[in-house]
């Protein structure tokens, strides 16, 4: 896996979590005063994760 500490997710793009999950990154959003990424994981449903945690635990799959 390579380091995304540079790459901001913005919406439309898919992501590939540590399990080989894919995710859709829906949004950008603030949650006291820090960045997350809301994301929808298929049929699965959908969630929010701290900007820091998401860029560490997923990998770019497409841009």
């Amino acid at each position: 896996m390579t380091s995304n500490v540079d790459t901001i997710p913005q919406p439309g793009t898919v992501w590939e979590r540590n399990d080989r999950t894919t995710v859709t990154v829906t949004e950008l959003t603030t949650i006291n005063n820090k960045p997350n990424v809301a994301y929808e994981v298929g049929a699965a449903g959908a969630g929010v994760a701290d900007l820091d945690y998401f860029l560490k635990h997923h990998t770019e799959v497409t841009g």
